[in-house]
């Protein structure tokens, strides 16, 4: 999962869980696809591979996702626009919350890895992990015509393995992180009007 210094490498994960939050106290309805990757590709619907420099790939073996990106090329998510490679999910303009697992972590300059919600090419909030070379970092920020606002960007103690959890109520976004799947950190709490169409897992 990698940007700005083009360093080559795979982002592997496990599990995306995707829930429409109702206004009822503790009750979630699913209305996108959760998965496990536990088939023997990945589901195309409800998943769509993008690929937009056109030389990373994707592929789901032995329950988990592996986004694989060369070195030499632009993957990066910042003011020329999304090179991320990524998998994403058509889903209603509702409330929302998703979590995904990594089953790897960024570990070196500048890899990045995480979650994508999007309204447009251009319009967008991304909610990640990357390494700066000497430390992990929780970053967050909103897109609109691939100009940045950047919500949160704070350095982490992790281990090679995370999660993220975002719940997106109406224009809010609250972020959680684990690096055990049982113990979550708050994170940032932001606003950003989106009209989501997609979610997904980028790198």
């Amino acid at each position: 999962a990698w940007n700005h210094f083009r360093r080559p490498g795979t982002v592997v994960f496990a599990l995306v869980c995707l829930g429409m939050v109702l206004s009822a106290p503790g009750v979630l309805a699913q209305v996108a696809v959760s998965d496990d990757f536990s088939g023997p590709a990945l589901a195309t619907p409800p998943w769509d591979f993008v690929d937009p420099v056109g030389d990373s790939s994707v592929l789901q073996a032995n329950g988990v996702v592996t986004l694989s990106v060369p070195a030499g090329s632009n993957h990066d998510l910042w003011t020329q626009g999304n090179e991320s490679a990524r998998i994403m999910q058509a889903v209603p303009d509702s409330d929302l919350q998703v979590e995904a697992k990594f089953e790897s972590m960024p570990s070196a300059a500048f890899q990045v890895t995480g979650l994508l919600f999007e309204e447009s090419p251009g319009h967008y909030t991304r909610v990640d992990f990357y390494h700066d070379g000497s430390n992990l970092h929780l970053f967050a920020a909103s897109f609109v015509a691939n100009v940045p606002s950047v919500h949160t960007n704070v350095t982490v103690s992790g281990s090679s393995t995370g999660w993220l959890r975002v719940d997106r109520t109406g224009d809010t976004f609250t972020v959680e992180f684990s690096f055990d799947g049982v113990n979550w950190i708050p994170g940032p709490i932001f606003s950003h009007n989106l009209a989501l169409s997609e979610v997904g897992v980028f790198a």
